[in-house]
């Protein structure tokens, strides 16, 4: 994925310097959705992974939900991106 990434990234910088500017700002954009998206499906496979694992070793619920969200981790409660995590839902304490 890196390599691929710096590939990407190192065509962009070839095509700006031979003047194709038309064509690196298209990849510029187009790259950022993918990496966006692939970013995103990323955390919604991990973030029910690890609420299990912390859940398994005794975590508090409410607690881990609220330190997550404050750091950004997750999403709060009911939050409509909260609803794209993948897998097994877990029930809201």
């Amino acid at each position: 994925m890196i390599l691929a990434a710096a590939s990407f990234l190192l065509l962009i910088v070839l095509a700006v310097d031979f003047g194709y500017v038309w064509f690196a700002l298209p990849g510029l954009l187009i790259g950022g959705l993918v990496g966006c998206g692939v970013a995103w499906i990323w955390w919604s496979w991990t973030v029910p992974k690890w609420r299990r694992w912390a859940l398994s070793r005794g975590a508090s619920p409410a607690r881990m939900q609220r330190l997550a969200a404050v750091t950004g981790l997750t999403w709060p409660r009911g939050w409509i991106f909260e609803r794209t995590e993948f897998g097994p839902k877990d029930k809201p304490e």
